[in-house]
């Protein structure tokens, strides 16, 4: 089953231990730096949340396509899967690698491809509904392939419009993209054809703000 910790609903309401964490959280970061953030994408589960407690917050929002993002995901589940393969003595291997492998990998994407694509479109969807509702100064929305062609738009952003004390540094030599996974044609593993209309009008709707 894919890894635990997703969820194809957002998160509305919160008790009040949970907020008493969050603010706890918040408080910590503030204390040890006057200017902070984070990267975690579960984050936009609880965008709402955030808001009321860091009113003054900018947000930058990376855009990733959901085929790209599907199949990373997969991808990612499939290295863990196959690990116990690859340990195996040669001859084992080598039928898993030229036989085996293939089938195995196609019934992943049958699977879970439709689950994780309800993950991409519930996140962001709360992307996308938290940027319609704040100040175009406060957010900034970048394709994530085109953070190589405007790394210096993107730092100009944070350091000059958001008066972040950063230093550039070339995005193209930090950034390894042969780490990436292959892009798989995700349709042909997804029955329900309306799943794929509303991830490709969603991420059309992102793009319209970068």
């Amino acid at each position: 089953m894919p890894h635990v910790g997703f969820t194809t609903s957002p998160i509305k309401s919160l008790s009040t231990y949970q907020k008493e964490k969050l603010k706890r959280i918040i408080e910590f970061k503030s204390h040890l730096n006057v200017q902070w953030g984070w990267k975690d994408p579960r984050t936009c589960l609880f965008l709402s949340h955030y808001r009321e407690l860091l009113p003054g917050a900018y947000y930058l929002n990376i855009v990733r396509d959901y085929r790209s993002t599907v199949s990373s995901m997969i991808h990612r589940d499939f290295a863990d899967f196959e690990t116990k393969y690859l340990i195996r003595p040669w001859l084992s291997k080598t039928v898993w690698l030229k036989i085996r492998r293939k089938k195995r990998m196609d019934k992943f994407y049958r699977e879970r491809a439709a689950f994780y694509l309800q993950i991409w479109i519930t996140y962001n969807e709360q992307i996308l509904k938290n940027i319609q509702t704040l100040p175009a100064s406060r957010f900034m929305v970048v394709d994530h392939r085109g953070l190589f062609e405007h790394d210096k738009e993107v730092f100009d952003q944070l350091k000059n419009n958001w008066n972040f004390d950063l230093s550039y540094f070339d995005f193209k030599k930090v950034f390894k993209e042969n780490l990436l996974s292959k892009v798989v044609d995700i349709e042909q593993y997804i029955a329900d054809n309306n799943l794929i209309k509303k991830a490709a009008k969603l991420e059309n709707m992102l793009r319209q703000h970068i």
